[in-house]
């Protein structure tokens, strides 16, 4: 199930509502929201998050947690114009290779992805030592 979906529901039950209640107070259909909680429907519009928030008078904390959950689960992805061909080759594997990724896989890529935040963070230490013994001009990249 998608995180939306996760999300949506842990909501209905923290409010103690059913479906059909909690259907009726988003004036939608008990199946349009039996459909997203059990990952059938993709993740909804922007309006029917605002639509959530607004019927269910939620705060920040939830609205921040009902953006993030619906960007995680975007089914739909589109590469933008300009982007390498070894940048396709590596998503048209992982679209091949989707419902069939080993944990391990999932791991390692998880860890690629951070990898420039974590090169950032290890070069500003680096900065923060050097500076701290005298040795700013031998700086990275220098």
């Amino acid at each position: 199930m998608s995180p939306f979906s996760i999300l949506m529901k842990e909501l209905r039950t923290w409010c103690g509502l059913t479906q059909v209640e909690f259907a009726l107070k988003l004036n939608v259909e008990q199946s349009y929201v039996s459909a997203i909680e059990v990952g059938k429907k993709g993740p909804p519009s922007a309006d029917f998050i605002a639509k959530l928030i607004e019927a269910f008078d939620l705060d920040r904390r939830w609205e921040r947690r009902l953006e993030e959950a619906l960007d995680l689960s975007q089914r739909r992805m589109e590469l933008p114009k300009g982007t390498s061909t070894e940048t396709y080759r590596i998503f048209n594997g992982l679209r091949k290779q989707i419902n069939d990724l080993h944990p391990a896989q999932i791991e390692l890529i998880e860890y690629a992805l951070k990898l420039p935040e974590v090169i950032k963070m290890h070069e500003s230490q680096l900065r923060v030592t050097r500076a701290a013994s005298g040795n700013v001009e031998k700086d990275l990249g220098q």
